[in-house]
């Protein structure tokens, strides 16, 4: 025979909704709905936010992906400055490998899923690439 501890349960899932977030994805308005998780006869609202960040892709309400790519553009260039503030003598291959190895790997992570489709994401992606090889020409 199985015997539960009813706080217990009660404690856990009240800690367990408290980590849940809701989504709504509209082009246009936003839909204002209150949802709830009912247990023993209580209410548990769910919160709703404009952006979630879920497997470390930020999506927001419009689908548009726009605070994920920015994030994304900062952290390689932030890359970029730490590699060349502390590698200082370094030949191309050395460079292209760090390059591969730090920066690249922000930029393309899951990109299948936040794929820029705007011409001003492209076109702030593809800075960072000619940052990059701008510094490639200053090593040996």
């Amino acid at each position: 025979m199985l015997e539960t501890n009813s706080s217990f349960n009660v404690t856990v899932f009240q800690q367990s909704t408290s980590k849940c977030n809701q989504v709504s994805y509209t082009a246009k308005h936003k839909i204002d709905t209150d949802y709830y998780i009912s247990n023993n006869n209580t209410k548990h609202f769910i919160k709703s936010v404009d952006h979630i960040k879920d497997l470390g892709v930020t999506f927001d309400s419009h689908l548009s992906f726009y605070d994920h790519i920015q994030e994304k553009i900062n952290k390689a260039y932030s890359m970029i400055t730490l590699i060349k503030r502390n590698f200082i003598h370094m030949d191309k291959n050395t460079f292209c490998l760090l390059y591969k190895a730090l920066v690249r790997l922000h930029v393309e992570y899951a990109h299948s899923v936040w794929c820029p489709y705007k011409k001003c994401d492209i076109t702030d992606i593809e800075k960072v690439q000619k940052r990059a090889t701008s510094l490639k020409k200053l090593f040996i």
